[in-house]
């Protein structure tokens, strides 16, 4: 694990400082007329997405030139080195531009096919979570402070678990989803990086996607909660896989994110889940 940690030592120092920077991007986008269009899909991008993604990729590309890099704003480009930075310039766009606070830069680096490092910002908290795969997660409340490491929640039962689930969730459907796994409360929260950073900071113990997720979204937040302890699997128990060769890059199947202690129970309970309410 020290090797590890050695051998990606600036990687890490340089992600959190792009992912620092970019957040602060996007916070002074806010400040004046941001403007937003649809894309092809129909979701929501800003002026500030795109500014966002053009410094971290293009300080990626001059720190790595060897590295690949897949971001949701810009064509992927394959690289030589056996590596690829995933990057999601700004997660929780929607609520970003409706004024919310629970948004996200994540910067992560996929190995030989394995996501090995995560940087998650919070640009209206300050807090950036790094971790390392094996290694550990460690938050600090900007790219220079003083880090604490972090660890996810005890819990062990599924009646003592708070659930995360996406803003975009009905709200109609939260208390049956709620009566079907047993938990102990549902929150609400947009940005697969903010409701990560929840469970590494035990607010949460248990995070369900509902609907599938694209690489961008999991990568960085992945490394930082399975370095913190946790899991992030699909409901069937296997893990998330990165293949490049696909043209979509978005995972098969929804997510389960939790502290790890009874995951195989959750994802159990999440599947019952699905199949009572599949359309």
């Amino acid at each position: 694990m020290l090797d590890l940690a050695l051998s990606l030592d600036t990687e890490l120092k340089e992600a959190v400082r792009i992912a620092d920077e970019a957040g602060e991007i996007l916070r002074q986008a806010r400040l004046g007329s941001l403007k937003t269009k649809r894309k092809a899909d129909n979701s929501i991008v800003t002026e500030a997405d795109l500014a966002s993604d053009e410094l971290i990729s293009s300080e990626l590309r001059r720190l790595f030139p060897a590295d690949g890099i897949l971001s949701e704003e810009s064509a992927y480009v394959r690289g030589e080195s056996g590596r690829t930075w995933v990057i999601d310039p700004l997660d929780g766009t929607s609520g970003y531009a409706n004024g919310g606070d629970d948004y996200a830069v994540q910067i992560g680096l996929i190995a030989d096919g394995k996501p090995v490092l995560g940087v998650v910002a919070e640009p209206e908290t300050r807090r950036i979570y790094r971790a390392i795969n094996g290694v550990g997660t460690f938050m600090s409340s900007d790219a220079t402070s003083t880090m604490r490491q972090l660890r996810v929640s005890k819990a062990q039962d599924l009646a003592d678990m708070a659930l995360v689930v996406s803003a975009r969730f009905p709200r109609e459907n939260v208390q049956p989803l709620s009566e079907a796994l047993q938990v102990r409360s549902v929150v609400q929260a947009p940005s697969v990086g903010c409701k990560v950073g929840k469970l590494t900071r035990r607010e949460v113990d248990l995070y369900y996607s509902v609907h599938p997720v694209s690489y961008w979204d999991s990568c960085a937040p992945l490394v930082v909660l399975e370095a913190a302890g946790g899991m992030m699997t699909s409901p069937d128990g296997s893990a998330l896989s990165y293949d490049f060769n696909q043209t979509n890059f978005q995972h098969s199947t929804p997510l389960v994110a939790s502290n790890g202690h009874i995951h195989s129970a959750c994802c159990e309970k999440i599947r019952e889940y699905m199949a009572a309410n599949a359309s």
